[in-house]
Parts: structure tokens; sequence; C-alpha cells
């Protein structure tokens, strides 16, 4: 099945109050933070792979995203870079999750945008969360800062928490108008 251009495998599982957590690679990848933490999430919650982009070379220039060809068990396999969709259902709650393992695109930047958007709303993902690593000039010897937007009323009591001054070492935009 199709969804904008990502191929996604049958059947389709019924997800119900997704949540989606994304990395890009390789922007905001410093390290493989967020390779690595999406990994060990997936692991923890015995994730499926759900699907990919039909066509990355549409998106990605694979000058810069080198396909690869590996040795595995005297086999060859040849592997294409992709952005790849996994899921997992979550047995102790009402909700299921989406991993997506996206690249930064080299061109149709729009179009793979909207590809993503038109996937988080067949799946109905309510909450969406981007993690990873970026270089700062930033000396690993001080306290980092928590940068986030917060909006809606069930943030209330966090945004005043942060405003009291009861958490620190927190740069955030206050989107309640």
């Amino acid at each position: 099945m199709k969804i904008g251009a990502f191929e996604i495998q049958e059947p389709v599982p019924d997800l119900r109050n997704t949540r989606a957590i994304a990395m890009l690679r390789p922007w905001i990848d410093v390290g493989r933070v967020g390779t690595l933490v999406l990994g060990q999430l997936e692991r923890k919650m015995g994730a499926s792979e759900l699907g990919k982009l039909a066509r990355p070379g549409t998106f990605f220039d694979f000058t810069r995203y080198r396909p690869r060809i590996r040795m595995i068990e005297g086999e060859r396999v040849f592997s294409t870079p992709n952005s790849i969709v996994n899921y997992a259902k979550d047995s102790h709650t009402e909700r299921d999750y989406l991993f997506l393992h996206l690249r930064e695109p080299h061109a149709f930047g729009e179009d793979y945008a909207e590809a993503i958007v038109e996937l988080a709303e067949h799946f109905n993902v309510t909450e969406y969360c981007r993690i990873g690593g970026m270089y700062d000039s930033v000396p690993h010897t001080r306290e980092p800062r928590i940068t986030f937007t917060a909006t809606g009323k069930k943030n209330n009591s966090l945004l005043k928490k942060i405003e009291t001054k009861q958490i620190e070492n927190v740069c955030y935009r206050n989107s309640r108008g």
C-alpha cells in the first residue's frame, strides 16, 4: 500500500492514539545520538518495520548517501539509503508508536515533508517528538539547557514551574498568547 511517497507493508496495522518519534540524519544526529536512542526504544518496545520510501532516489543524492554492498554470512547484500518507518504497539497503555528514521533530503524537500505529514495523518499521530544531538560551542562542563515549545492547557502546570524557577536551565517560547 502506498501512503504519499512511502510504501507500507501489508497488512497495515490499526494504530491508536499514535505518538511519532523521529530522528533526522545527518543534520541532527551528531554522535549518532538520535539513531542510538531510537534503536534502543524500538528494541525495548519490540518494533517492526512498517515501510520506507518507495523511490528514495527522488529525494536523496546517492553521491552523498552512498549505496552499500556488504557481505553477510557469505552473501552480498546491497542496501540503498532510505527513510524507514517502524511501529510498535504498547500493550500497557492506549498508545501506539511510529518510529521515523528520516534522512535529510537533497531534492524535493517540500514533497518529502508532505509525504511525512500524510503518513502521520493516515496513522492518526496525536503527538510528535524529534530526538537527536547537535554541535554547539558550549563546553560539556556546563549544565545543558533544555529548549522546547509548549502549547495547550495540559502544559500550563509545567510552564508555571519554569516561570517560578522551580525548573531551571530551560529556554522556552511561551505560546499561550
